[in-house]
């Protein structure tokens, strides 16, 4: 295709070879065959160069949170039998101009690395791409363009703080419920657990007894390895919150999920808009929370009461975290009513009065100003045991 200089350079031999038909000027009729020979020499250069360049693009971090550094690297290498021509890659990015860069000339099996930074300001899915490669002659005239690389969606996560989780006992089997630790042994004296063999375990453990009976590898287990249980509750009701206190809101509900799996946790994730991730643990429980909190929003049909319903039936003892926005005393008799589901119940309130001691005499509450420092008021009230942290 021709370029914005290339349509200009046609307009003018147009307009050249007006000016010599009306005024008989032959130097004009030089000029315009001058101008549309450079135009079809410079569309055939385009049409017929040849060029092989394999693009790889990655990002960085493999995990981006808000506010992260991150960057997107361009690796382009020559894989054709020439040296390559001046070429430009463009990266569109959402929500901004995107990136161009310029590709020098590559010798056989040369390669060149670029980079740029990405967006992380704002949380959710941020496009990147489709990346263009794209060749133009010398003189700016004719252009072609090939995609170089399809467009990829990047997940940018809320931003965390670390958090010290309370150790509750153990609550649930270290398979998320998965595999409950069987009893198999009757005598007396054989009171060790055991459990079906998976891929890993020690051989010395097997019981053959038990394996002899079942027909399928039995191993004993000397002590059952317990995992405490973790409950995180987030209200999404659009009248709870303000743009910004929404977004503290999810990052307070990250940290805490991010916090529960770094110290082995079992977790559930859920929202007044109904939403239930169900309980799980590993890497992959994990990257699912997570996704989820990167594109939460608040929901017109969102409910209060509902989640709270929700706990107060299916509440699976543990910890239970339940983060909210604008809150009044009704609500927090509510979530004090069943306190008891859990080992212990805290909640996060953003943008809310200071509750009353008496509305909190079951469960921890954590009342959060415009600057948020969850990390320091959750030390505070999770660790040392404070029935209410005021703003």
């Amino acid at each position: 295709m021709l370029t914005r200089s290339g349509w200009l350079t046609l307009l003018g031999a147009l307009v050249a070879a007006g000016f010599a038909r009306v005024f008989a000027i032959a130097e004009l009729w030089i000029i315009t065959g001058a101008l549309v020979v450079l135009v079809v020499v410079c569309v055939l250069w385009v049409r017929s160069t040849t060029v092989r360049i394999r693009l790889h693009r990655s990002v960085s971090p493999s995990r981006i949170h808000t506010d992260d550094v991150a960057r997107v690297t361009i690796v382009a290498t020559n894989v054709g039998r020439n040296v390559t021509p001046v070429v430009q890659l463009s990266d569109p990015v959402a929500g901004t101009r995107g990136a161009q860069l310029q590709l020098a000339p590559l010798g056989l099996d040369k390669a060149a690395e670029a980079a740029y930074r990405m967006p992380t300001n704002h949380r959710g899915v941020l496009s990147v791409g489709p990346l263009t490669l794209e060749l133009t002659d010398p003189f700016g005239i004719a252009r072609r363009r090939a995609i170089a690389a399809e467009r990829v969606d990047v997940l940018v996560f809320p931003k965390v703080e670390a958090l010290g989780m309370p150790r509750m006992g153990g609550d649930l089997d270290p398979h998320g419920s998965a595999m409950n630790v069987n009893r198999l042994a009757p005598a007396a004296d054989e009171t060790f657990s055991l459990r079906p063999y998976q891929l890993g375990d020690d051989l010395r453990r097997v019981h053959w007894k038990s394996t002899a009976r079942t027909g399928e590898l039995i191993v004993r287990q000397d002590e059952s390895a317990w995992q405490d249980c973790t409950t995180v509750a987030l209200d999404v009701r659009v009248g709870a919150h303000d743009a910004e206190s929404f977004e503290r809101a999810v990052s307070a509900a990250a940290s805490i999920v991010t916090s529960a799996f770094a110290d082995r946790h079992i977790v559930r994730l859920l929202t007044s808009a109904d939403l239930d991730t169900g309980s799980g643990s590993g890497s992959s429980h994990e990257d699912a929370l997570m996704s989820t909190l990167a594109t939460v929003c608040v929901g017109p049909s969102a409910s209060l009461r509902s989640m709270v319903e929700t706990l107060r039936q299916t509440g699976e003892g543990g910890l239970g975290v339940v983060v909210l926005g604008r809150v009044d005393s009704t609500e927090l008799a509510a979530l004090a009513a069943m306190a008891h589901r859990f080992r212990q119940l805290v909640v996060v309130v953003h943008n809310g009065q200071t509750p009353q001691r008496a509305s909190v005499q079951r469960m921890t509450v954590i009342a959060l100003g415009d600057a948020g420092e969850l990390s320091e008021r959750w030390s505070a009230a999770v660790r040392m045991g404070r029935r209410v942290v005021p703003a």
